[in-house]
């Protein structure tokens, strides 16, 4: 049974959730101003628990600031900045569609990759976007210096109407703002930062640039660039800038394809593109040549073709706007709520009565540029790529159990419906009846289940504590060496006999392989190198023999990974036939390492069993489809 619908928020009803990330969600929006509304909004609300975070709501207010001056076909309109308490929000541009990064999931999952010219359009809508931000000056005619500094998958978006549409200023840095992030603080996302951005640098519009090469290159070659097991790694291959001709691997591109793409992607910010017009200009010089041109009207076609039924629903609900009903959700309005659209007047519904206490500091932060309520004329902005709308079967009178959590940053789920929230401190309703089951995630952090008996609360917080991931290492040598893994020595074990040496190494991230080098102490012998893959197990043993003087060296050890799309509920998996455990989403950023070959993936949910072959290659990633839980047979 689900609980009373989504609040009205100033002139806005919500009418479903879209999106939610780490410190915001968006809602589907209607103003209640137009008489008849005729076409959704995006809302972004600050997600609860953030609200008093001075750095946050000035990120927050700073992106407003920014996105407000900036009008441009390629970047998400913003309309609005609110308040209602102590709520703040931004009204936008909806748009539907699908981001890069789904797009880029969609296309890969059936083995197929963007075309040349398909993915060119996409870059060359956003480079107009990025010269027209780049570019922007104040009304006094003083450049801003815009450098957006989050250019990533998630933060375009492709409509089904064939809009290109860059999203997110909220870390974007104008050289006349009042607020510049600190030298050494990395903000964006670690695997389409540039190479100064990596060592802590600052970032200009060349920058942004870099992050353009990089989506190119993937769209090309339907593969991560810099992407890595652990942030680590990524900014180490980030720097180290290890980036292959696309040619390499789809042939039938123009080798000035490969000669752009070097340009953009350079190490040396003096070595790229000086400006977005510059890129452009060299990919419409590139396409100047071929028979057929691709525009708008062959993406617009793309996505409706690929994404019919989610085309479909979109047009049926934006036909419906003036009738929509709000989609329930298991959340308690954190304002009032206010009587249903349909029994207001016609009037704008008044402004909620001021507050008796001193300015809050929402006011504090709107005041310096008073954006007022605009008439929003927009059409999704999706945040990111986690998880959607939480449902439940809870209602306002179940009981509430109350979790202190660490690390504050867990996803929970309860009775494996994923709930929203942020901070150490959390509040779940659970059925009145019956175990409650909560599992708790985090990246780096062994998974942690609770089964609570709600007749035994007694209203004080539960302490759940998430031990660090960690995997136990056995190594035996046939000869007497020294142990080092990933760059730190190791001491001698037990066992130290005949030449020989044992030790156990506990604590090791699962997540992410890791070099071992045994170096050894007498003479004749050469020292060995040794990749080791925990292969989704919490234990290897290892018996090694160290190579002799004049013997060929072994191969490093292959690698390949597994991600899957399933992203709404803990399940288990089982590789080859042995359980892995229960599991949290597989993400994209945090792949699981696996030997090459074929694997017997079992994917296990409840009563629900589905066995999957999948072909794990060498230094690739596979994306796993697993069933959706409503419908697993």
């Amino acid at each position: 049974m689900l609980s009373q619908p989504l609040q009205i928020l100033g002139h806005y009803t919500l009418l479903e959730r879209v999106s939610v990330g780490g410190m915001a969600e968006v809602f589907r929006a209607r103003d209640d101003r137009e008489r008849p509304p005729n076409r959704f909004l995006a809302l972004k609300r600050v997600l609860p628990g953030l609200a008093e975070d001075p750095a946050f709501l000035d990120m927050f207010v700073e992106e407003a600031r920014l996105a407000v001056q900036l009008h441009h076909a390629n970047i998400c309109d913003i309309f609005e900045l609110g308040q209602q308490g102590d709520l703040l929000y931004l009204v936008m541009e909806f748009i539907a569609g699908r981001d890069l990064l789904q797009l880029q999931r969609h296309l890969v999952g059936q083995g197929r990759v963007m075309s040349g010219a398909q993915a060119i359009h996409i870059i060359l809508e956003l480079l107009d976007a990025l010269d027209y931000a780049h570019r922007k000056a104040d009304d006094a005619g003083r450049p801003l210096h815009l450098v957006h500094r989050d250019i990533s998958p998630q933060n375009v978006m492709v409509s089904f109407d064939g809009e290109v549409k860059l999203l997110d200023f909220g870390i974007a840095r104008a050289g006349t703002g009042v607020r510049r992030t600190r030298a050494g603080v990395l903000k964006g996302k670690f695997a389409y930062l540039s190479p100064e951005q990596a060592a802590g640098g600052p970032a200009d519009q060349r920058s942004d640039l870099f992050a353009v090469g990089i989506l190119l290159h993937e769209m090309l070659t339907g593969s991560r660039l810099f992407s890595a097991p652990s942030e680590f790694e990524t900014l180490d291959r980030v720097r180290s800038l290890q980036a292959p001709p696309v040619c390499a691997s789809q042939p039938h591109l123009p080798p000035a394809l490969d000669a752009i793409l070097g340009r953009a992607l350079a190490k040396a910010p003096a070595e790229r593109f000086a400006s977005a017009a510059a890129f452009a200009s060299e990919l419409r010089a590139l396409l100047a040549g071929q028979p057929t041109q691709y525009g708008r009207a062959d993406l617009r076609g793309f996505m409706q073709r690929e994404f019919p039924a989610d085309f479909a629903a979109e047009r049926d609900k934006l036909a419906r706007v003036a009738t929509f009903a709000p989609v329930e959700t298991e959340q308690q309005p954190a304002v009032a709520p206010h009587t249903p659209v349909s029994a207001r007047p016609a009037a704008a519904a008044p402004a909620p009565p001021a507050r008796p206490a001193a300015r809050s500091q929402f006011a504090r932060l709107l005041l310096p540029f008073g954006i007022a309520s605009v008439v929003a004329l927009g059409a999704v902005a999706l945040l990111d790529d986690t998880a959607g709308p939480a449902t439940g079967d809870t209602t306002i009178g179940d009981p509430v159990v109350k979790l202190q959590i660490s690390p504050p940053t867990a996803q929970v789920f309860v009775q494996g419906k994923r709930k929203l929230g942020a901070g150490s401190s959390q509040s779940f309703r659970i059925p009145p009846t019956g175990l409650a089951v909560i599992d708790l995630f985090a990246p780096g952090h062994a998974p942690r289940r609770l089964e609570i008996d709600p007749s035994k609360l007694q209203g004080l917080p539960i302490e759940v504590t998430l031990a660090p991931t960690s995997a136990r290492l056995v190594v035996t040598a046939d000869a007497d060496a020294q142990l080092s893994i990933d760059g730190s020595g190791i001491a001698d074990g037990s066992g130290i006999s005949d030449g020989s040496g044992s030790w156990t190494i506990a604590g090791l991230d699962p997540y992410r392989p890791h070099e071992l080098l045994l170096t050894p102490r007498g003479a004749g012998l050469l020292p060995l190198r040794r990749q080791v893959i925990f292969d989704g197990f919490g234990e290897q043993r290892l018996q090694l023999r160290l190579p002799r003087v004049g013997s060929e060296p072994e191969p490093a050890a292959p690698v390949g990974w597994l991600t899957t799309d399933q992203t709404d509920g803990p399940y288990r998996l089982l590789i080859d036939g042995r359980d892995v455990g229960l599991s949290a989403p597989i993400s994209a950023d945090r792949p699981l390492p696996l030997k090459p070959g074929q694997r017997r993936i079992t994917f296990v949910r409840g009563p629900h069993r589905k066995a999957l072959l999948v072909t794990i290659v060498d230094g690739q990633t596979a994306l796993l489809h697993l069933p959706n839980p409503q419908t697993t047979p």
